[in-house]
């Protein structure tokens, strides 16, 4: 059996929450992007890396290309606001994933929008991301709210069960 570690970048929350539900799911534990890059990560085989989906971007991927972690293998979980099956958000964290030059499997889960715990400057990106989209699609990014959902966890927990990942 694989050894895996859970470990995730937050800014407002939602992150957090996911990597929460999966550690309780499966059992494996849970770190921080800030404490992670103090730890030991030679006795896990499987890194499971989950961030936010900004501005076109997947924060802190880049950390995943570092050191030791070259060797691991990974999956990255990316949240955002954008609803499930968005072809926006699976074309721009594509293009997250090619960039930086990952070749693992990707899982999107959908979250939401905390304006409470953004900055000004955060808050003004997503007013002018808001604008660039469909009136429709821009519709989701007016008001807080929390579309997150353990369900979306259930084919990440199936893939973790295929790749043959064990809780410590």
């Amino acid at each position: 059996m694989k050894k895996a570690i859970l470990i995730y970048y937050s800014r407002t929350g939602f992150t957090e929450q996911y990597v929460r539900w999966l550690a309780e799911m499966t059992g494996c534990p849970a770190a921080s992007y800030k404490d992670a890059r103090k730890m030991e990560l030679e006795p896990y085989d499987v890194v499971i890396f989950a961030s936010h989906f900004r501005a076109g971007y997947i924060q802190k991927l880049r950390w995943l290309r570092k050191g030791e972690l070259r060797r691991k293998q990974k999956i990255i979980l990316a949240t955002g606001a954008a609803p499930i099956g968005s072809p926006e958000a699976k074309r721009q964290i594509a293009v997250s994933i090619r960039d930086e030059g990952l070749k693992c499997p990707v899982f999107y889960l959908e979250s939401g929008i905390n304006y409470e715990a953004m900055d000004r400057g955060e808050k003004l990106m997503m007013e002018l991301f808001r604008r660039l989209m469909s009136e429709q699609e821009s519709e989701n990014f007016l008001h807080s709210h929390d579309n997150s959902s353990r369900e979306y966890l259930q084919p990440v927990v199936r893939y973790m069960r295929e790749l043959g990942v064990a809780a410590e």
